[in-house]
């Protein structure tokens, strides 16, 4: 936001705008957009952009400013999963600083010579497995969690790490949260070249979109979104600036994802391969 006289204006969020129309009120507390019509106070615009209710946008609003808000009981849901929210998230920090150390060297020649510089590594976290057998194992494990579970959620097998010498892409369900991972392989191998995690029981590649957690907001305000075959295609297109875009996960759409698309927009671009099975997926899809 930049301050113009009393008020201060920036680029409105709720369409596709390039010169800023919102403008925001401090001392009416409010924002309006002069081009899509967007207007209210803080509650509306966490409302609408977070697509909360109004006791969630206390609650957001709570926390953040440390201000008490009595008879307001929202209590945190846990669940039997959130252990292994907590081993993926910890994997995935673990990758990211991977792909930040000198080991990375080869692995960001690959990612370059596929078009994909250091902003795009960093956007989509993408990390690097190393060519350690057992090294993310015996980390979990000194962490305290179990060989049991490490098994059960894809991590590990046989009590060795599933993702050697890959270049990791976290794969995200639709609030944000790392629930697997793509590995590729970038030595030369030519068999099993991409290896995904397994279906686990936060973990159904038929259930999810990749890129759905950031397209949100893009989609909205093109009122539009791109569906690609796959998170390769999806990275490579936002290098060209293209934000709306999600991805299937390698295999024809199911009907939870098509459910998926249908809640971002009703206008929908089909971006498959050119090749044989692309046209084909892409008149299957259509249909």
């Amino acid at each position: 936001l930049t301050q113009k006289g009393k008020n201060f204006f920036g680029v409105c969020p709720f369409h596709d705008d390039t010169n800023p129309s919102m403008s925001v009120s401090r001392e009416k507390q409010i924002y309006r957009c002069f081009s899509c019509g967007a207007s209210g106070n803080v509650f509306n615009f966490l409302m609408d952009y977070e697509h909360v209710s109004f006791r969630e946008a206390l609650g957001i609003l709570s926390e953040k400013t440390g201000i008490e808000i009595k008879g307001l009981n929202i209590q945190k849901k846990t669940t039997k999963y959130d252990k292994f929210y907590e081993i993926y998230e910890l994997a995935h920090k673990y990758y990211q600083n991977n792909m930040n150390s000198s080991y990375a060297k080869k692995a960001k020649e690959y990612l370059t010579n596929r078009q994909i510089d250091e902003e795009m590594i960093k956007e989509y976290k993408i990390g690097l497995s190393l060519n350690k057998n057992d090294h993310l194992t015996k980390l979990l494990v000194s962490k305290g969690y179990d060989l049991n579970t490490l098994n059960n959620i894809g991590l590990t097998s046989y009590d060795k790490d599933v993702y050697t010498n890959s270049i990791m892409f976290p794969l995200y369900d639709l609030n944000g949260r790392v629930v697997g991972f793509s590995g590729r392989r970038y030595d030369g191998i030519k068999e099993n070249k991409y290896v995904n995690t397994k279906g686990t029981e936060i973990f159904q590649k038929g259930d999810i979109l990749y890129n759905y957690h950031l397209a949100r907001e893009f989609v909205r305000s093109k009122n539009q979104v791109i569906v690609m075959e796959g998170f390769m295609a999806v990275i490579r297109s936002r290098e060209a600036g293209i934000k709306n875009a999600v991805g299937l996960m390698g295999t024809a759409m199911t009907k939870e994802q098509a459910a998926l698309i249908k809640r971002l927009s009703e206008h929908v671009i089909l971006s498959f391969d050119g090749d044989e099975p692309g046209r084909k997926a892409c008149l299957d899809n259509g249909s």
